[in-house]
């Protein structure tokens, strides 16, 4: 598994399928009566639990497989708001934690070498440890929101909101007009923060009720141009509101 593990920390991410399949070239419809972005997160706030009951989440703790290739890892994640992370990955001679805890760094158990990132590496390590989805509060972390249109993606109705963020990276989400919930993430970036951008589609799966919020437990990350799967993720444990410090979320220490 390339080193640094980003695309499994932007999954991670994501936190809150069958396949994915990306809509036809000119599939996105602009709407003279389309919602606004607000009334949009609005109907996702209500669908998954209200938004003070979002708030009131104050920490994960999560347990799972990530899949890349036939790289099979198991995976946990702790993370605490507004944006505290770490990722650790296990798999067969491979064990690596990455996280954000004001700087992006990553550390290799094999070499048992710390490394703090700079760069597109650092961009994305900050970017992944954002708490909530990056439209949640967006106004406030300086973020933009726009409507993109309307579409049909996997026979569902959908509407496709673009979130600008204050560093000016772009993320498209695609609600689902009956449910209110996600059903997919598109976004471009370097595969391990390495090489030319990859513009893909994460299709938002297996939502579950977790500390009274409904949660999405499985990931699909899909190449839009191809359809070529990426990687997938699936939390078999998610734990809300839990104990979390130094311990969980700090580096490790240097040998």
């Amino acid at each position: 598994m390339p080193v640094p593990c980003r695309t499994l920390a932007v999954a991670c991410a994501a936190i809150l399928g069958a396949a994915c399949s990306h809509p036809s070239p000119g599939a996105v419809e602009p709407h003279a009566s389309a919602p606004s972005p607000d009334a949009i997160f609005a109907h996702y706030f209500r669908a998954i639990g209200g938004r003070e009951r979002l708030a009131r989440v104050d920490s994960r703790h999560m347990w799972g497989v990530y899949s890349e290739g036939t790289l099979v890892a198991h995976t946990d994640m702790v993370w605490k708001r507004p944006a505290w992370r770490r990722v650790n990955v296990h798999a067969p001679g491979f064990d690596y934690s990455e996280g954000f805890d004001g700087r992006t760094w990553e550390y290799s158990f094999q070499n048992q070498q710390l490394k703090l990132d700079t760069g597109v590496a650092a961009d994305a390590g900050r970017r992944g440890a954002e708490f909530d989805e990056s439209f949640v509060d967006y106004a406030r972390k300086g973020h933009q929101a726009s409507m993109i249109g309307a579409e049909t993606f996997e026979d569902r109705q959908a509407h496709r909101v673009r979130v600008t963020l204050a560093d000016g990276w772009e993320k498209q989400y695609l609600f689902d007009d009956s449910t209110g919930l996600i059903l997919a993430l598109r976004k471009a970036m370097p595969m391990h923060a390495t090489g030319a951008p990859i513009t893909s589609v994460t299709t938002y799966e297996d939502w579950r009720a977790e500390g009274g919020v409904l949660t999405p437990h499985r990931f699909v990350e899909r190449e839009l141009s191809s359809g070529r799967l990426l990687n997938s993720l699936q939390w078999d444990s998610i734990r809300t509101n839990v104990d979390v410090g130094a311990r969980e979320l700090g580096r490790p220490p240097d040998p």
